[in-house]
């Protein structure tokens, strides 16, 4: 997860991002005009930034004043939404056409299981992250900080244990990602709840069918039947290929 928070723009926030920002529907995205640079959101791009019906990112307009904190942005009078509300807002086309991705029976009681034999309670996506007691670092991705172990200190999930890191995912802009779970996890219970989550992303955001053809052979297979190991079933799913041929 993730941050489940939700505001609808009103009219007159839409009205007020309108005269500022000037967004532009570009490609799959919204294009916001800020000076000096632009921000593009991608609604089918996962890579850069995704509009994600199930687990929308928190977005913070400010109107060009520069923030480091939910508080000082919110005390400025800067707006608080999600990408999911900037694409109805100012994309609706596009919204609309990512709707309706659901997860097949067989991939979604699989996934639970996993989630349930590793004791991971949720997923958190977000800005500030979520205050926790570090107890240890270690490095798992190339592409990502250390990542932090320890329990949470404060909020819903206080007591439980964290594994968190970030990762940039634009020149001036990063995601922190944290993992919540009963026990501490290992390095390898980390890894398979980040790639528990890129496939429910592939399925449910790129929009991959679980039962698919093979791009090779023309062989229909479902996901899991792929032979290997869980890091390329999902690979070969995401590049349908059914890894018989």
């Amino acid at each position: 997860m993730f941050n489940h928070f939700e505001a609808e723009l009103t009219q007159e926030q839409i009205a007020r991002v309108k005269e500022f920002y000037n967004p532009q529907v570009k490609y799959d995205g919204i294009e916001l005009t800020i000076p000096g640079r632009n921000k593009f959101f991608s609604i089918r791009d996962y890579e850069s930034q995704v509009i994600n019906p199930v687990k929308p990112c928190i977005v913070y307009l400010t109107f060009g004043v520069k923030c480091s904190s939910e508080e000082e942005a919110l005390a400025v009078g800067a707006i608080k939404t999600t990408d999911k509300e900037l694409a109805k807002a100012f994309a609706p086309d596009l919204f609309q056409s990512i709707q309706g991705s659901k997860m097949d029976k067989r991939s979604s009681a699989y996934l639970k299981d996993c989630k349930q034999d590793l004791q991971l309670v949720a997923i958190e996506h977000g800005w500030d992250g979520i205050a926790h007691a570090i107890e240890k670092s270690i490095s798992i991705w190339l592409n990502t900080s250390e990542v932090e172990i320890g329990k949470v200190t404060e909020g819903k999930y206080t007591g439980k244990y964290i594994a968190t890191y970030s990762v940039q995912i634009s020149v001036d802009d990063y995601d922190i990602t944290s993992l919540i779970f009963e026990k501490e996890p290992k390095k390898e219970e980390i890894q398979t709840a980040r790639l528990l989550e890129r496939a429910e992303d592939v399925i449910i955001i790129k929009r991959k069918k679980p039962v698919f053809k093979c791009k090779e052979c023309g062989k229909e297979s479902h996901w899991l039947d792929i032979p290997g190991t869980d890091k390329e079933k999902v690979d070969f799913l995401e590049d349908a290929y059914c890894n018989h041929c």
